[in-house]
Order: C-alpha cells, then structure tokens, then sequence
C-alpha cells in the first residue's frame, strides 16, 4: 500500500511538470527554454523527483515535454515519465 502511494505521488508530481512545462513552452513569444525552466522549476519546489532530464520540443503548431527521473520507493529507488503535448498560442488573423 505505501508503494502504491509513493508510486501515484510520484507519477502526479512528473505528470503536472510536464503539463507545466508544456503550458509554458506553448504560450505567446515562448519557446522550449521557457517550458524547460517551468517544468524545473516545478520539480524544484514539488520535490520527490530526483535525477529529473526535461526533454522540450516547440514545433509551429504543438509543445511537447517529457519528464523523466527517479522516486524513493520501498524496493529501492523507481524510475518514473510523463508527458504533455499542447497546442502552441498565435495570433489568427
């Protein structure tokens, strides 16, 4: 029963990072710098995630982040992913 939760814990804190990030990297004037810093900076204060890579892809129309670490669980340390792809802001005239 704690795996389960350490486990679920874990995959919502990546999953939210990468949302964030992306959100980020997709907003007006943004670009993959952006959604990098976002989804670090969200692991930074949300803990839990260790050894993070951030993984950022801004094309004309989609933002795309993945997250990747590790997580303490009671077998040792687990690893851990998610992503999030969004649609990139613009003006439409």
């Amino acid at each position: 029963m704690v795996q389960l939760a350490l486990s679920a814990h874990a995959n919502a804190v990546a999953q939210a990072a990468a949302d964030h990030g992306a959100e980020a990297a997709a907003s007006l004037g943004a670009g993959p710098e952006e959604g990098q810093s976002a989804a670090q900076d969200f692991l930074q204060l949300a803990g839990q995630i260790d050894e993070p890579t951030i993984e950022v892809e801004r094309t004309p129309v989609r933002a795309s982040v993945i997250v990747r670490g590790t997580y303490p669980s009671v077998f040792g340390r687990l690893e851990v992913a998610a992503s999030a792809s969004v649609p990139v802001e613009r003006v439409v005239p």
